[in-house]
């Protein structure tokens, strides 16, 4: 058996359905917040590769 590195989507769907909905919410915002990191990191590869 190979273990991966990611969780299988049944380990996910348990884990999702054991957060409480305050928690979804402080998610919500982490993922917000990555989501505005990821045009930054772009912009840095941009320039590093050139």
């Amino acid at each position: 058996m190979v273990l991966t590195k990611q969780p299988s989507p049944l380990a996910q769907q348990i884990t999702v359905i054991m957060i409480p909905i305050s928690s979804v919410k402080l998610l919500k915002k982490e993922i917000s917040k990555k989501k505005a990191e990821i045009p930054k990191k772009n912009k840095l590869l941009a320039k590093l590769s050139k």
